[in-house]
């Protein structure tokens, strides 16, 4: 486990010490520091494709659930035409614009 002083550097530090950053980033996300504010992680490969596989595996769940939801609205026929759709659509906009004026 690194340090806090180690998972944060400031893009001088990175600068001087870039394979030292390198190294602790495949431990751990570093966060690089401009003018005193976050401005980027530096994520190891692993890290970054772990990420990334549960993203995608999330949306893979995310569009079965919504297949299922689809047919069971298709096959008792609670779905709207897309006419109805955009005009259902319209309507929540015209009814957001006027609530905003």
């Amino acid at each position: 486990m690194l340090r806090t002083a180690e998972r944060i550097v400031s893009v001088f530090d990175l600068q001087q010490n870039p394979a030292s950053v390198i190294q602790n980033a495949r431990q751990q996300p570093i966060v690089v520091t401009a003018e005193g504010r976050p401005a980027v992680y530096i994520v190891g490969v692993e890290a970054f494709d772990g990420l990334l596989e549960r993203t995608l595996e999330l949306e893979r769940q995310e569009f079965v659930a919504n297949v299922a939801v689809a047919e069971r609205q298709f096959s008792t026929g609670d779905y709207l035409t897309l006419k109805e759709a955009v005009q259902a659509a319209e309507t929540r906009w015209q009814a957001q614009e006027q609530r905003s004026e």
